[in-house]
This record gives C-alpha cells, sequence and structure tokens, in this order.
C-alpha cells in the first residue's frame, strides 16, 4: 500500500487542512535523499554536453587516407579510372564481336554466291543435256 494518498494531498493543497489517514511524518522520511544517494548522484558525470570538454577524445579522421588500413579504400580517381577501363574494355570486347560476325557475314555471302554460281552453271548443263537429246 502506498505511503501517499492521491486524494488525500490534493485535498490538502486545495482546502490547507491536513487530510485524515495520510502520515506526513513518513512522506517527509521517504521524499529526503539519504547520503548514501547523494554520494552516488555526486559521483555522476558533470559533463557539460559540449564535445571539445570531452577527455580522451578518439581522433576522427578527415581523409581517406588517414585511417590505418586506408588503402583499402576507394577513391573518387580510383573508381572513375576503373569504370573508364572496364568501358574500354567493353568496347574492345564489342569492336572484336562486330568484327567475327562481319567475317561470318561476309563468309556466308561468299558461299552464297558460290552456290548461286553453282546452281546457274547446273541449270546451264540442264539445258544444254535437254536441247541435245540426251
Amino acid at each position: 500500500m502506498p505511503i501517499v494518498d492521491k486524494e488525500g494531498l490534493k485535498l490538502a493543497f486545495s482546502t490547507g487542512s491536513k487530510p485524515t489517514g495520510l502520515d506526513f511524518e513518513n512522506l517527509i522520511d521517504s521524499l529526503e535523499v539519504t547520503d548514501a544517494e547523494k554520494a552516488i548522484w555526486d559521483g555522476k558525470s558533470d559533463f557539460d554536453g559540449n564535445y571539445d570538454s570531452l577527455t580522451n577524445k578518439p581522433s576522427i579522421p578527415t581523409k581517406v587516407s588517414e585511417l590505418t588500413d586506408g588503402n583499402l579504400y576507394e577513391t573518387v580517381q580510383g573508381a572513375q579510372e576503373k569504370s573508364d577501363n572496364a568501358v574500354t574494355t567493353a568496347n574492345q570486347y564489342a569492336d572484336g564481336l562486330k568484327t567475327d560476325i562481319d567475317s561470318v557475314i561476309s563468309q556466308l555471302q561468299s558461299t552464297i554466291s558460290d552456290l548461286e554460281t553453282t546452281v546457274a552453271d547446273l541449270q546451264t548443263r540442264v539445258s544444254t543435256l535437254e536441247g541435245s537429246g540426251a
């Protein structure tokens, strides 16, 4: 059961009279801070919230090169070079494929032309044979 009767306190403050059933001595004792509680609070930080007031602050690098393993990080210039190299490699590969495809097309066109010539020769021979009565 709580020491403080909320309704009784409301009545005491509104009328100025002592509410019945309320033990003010225990209430006052319960509101006092003990020496042990004071010692706990006195041991707390008195930090004012200003970062510059801190001691043993970590050093915050402003450049990747200031990191102990900075060589593992990518720079904008390095990323651009890698990107440019990848584009160049892709273009060279695509150009090589185009050359190969053009060569195959040329070979097919030559084969088709040879076949057309062969078919024309065969038609001529057939016509000649038909005309000779053989």
